[in-house]
């Protein structure tokens, strides 16, 4: 793992390689971006695959994969974690102290409530990973990853139109670069895809 400095510099260094859309963002801005594309994809590859199945059958995944399938899932849901508190803790403060408390308010109770479903979620998956749980527990992980997906999807969408696309013009370049450092000081959303 590289270090917090070297992870700022790395990031710095990767300024010039922005496409047109991407220098009409911050850098914040940039790195927030690029976090929430690959979350996307993570809900793609978490709506397309079948993490469960009541009883693994002949053409259906083994038990192994099942396994796998919801580690990966949790692992997903952790790093998850990892960017709403980046944005709960270090970025929603300043922005409402500067000028959008009821913006930030508002994606507060988004993430709040997305929150719930990952919570339940979680517990979900790790009854069906000990082996607690029938087919209705299946039928429930399911419906919960549905209900995430949606919720988290549409979240993302507005978070881009109302925060991320405004970075430019809500923080300071100083301050804007200082926050991609302390981002970095956290673990980054790097998932390997599901299959």
């Amino acid at each position: 793992m590289r270090s917090y400095a070297a992870k700022c510099a790395w990031h710095k260094g990767r300024r010039g390689l922005k496409g047109q859309f991407m220098g009409r963002l911050s850098e914040l801005g940039g790195l927030l971006h690029e976090e929430h594309f690959r979350i996307v994809v993570w809900l793609g590859d978490l709506k397309n695959h079948p993490f469960v199945t009541p009883i693994p059958q002949g053409g259906g995944q083994s038990l192994q994969e099942e396994r796998q399938g919801l580690r990966h899932l949790l692992e997903g849901l952790d790093a998850f974690s990892q960017h709403d508190a980046f944005e709960e803790e270090t970025l929603f403060p300043l922005i409402a102290e500067q000028c959008l408390p009821r913006t930030v308010n508002y994606l507060h109770r988004e993430h709040a409530k997305i929150n719930t479903t990952v919570a339940k979620l979680r517990s979900l998956v790790v009854s069906r990973l000990q082996r607690r749980g029938d087919a209705t527990v299946c039928a429930q992980i399911m419906q919960a990853a549905n209900d995430f997906y949606r919720e988290l999807f549409d979240h993302l969408a507005r978070e881009e139109d109302l925060i991320i696309q405004r970075l430019r013009s809500l923080l300071d370049p100083e301050t804007d670069s200082r926050l991609v450092c302390e981002h970095f000081a956290r673990p980054l959303f790097a998932l390997r895809a599901v299959g």
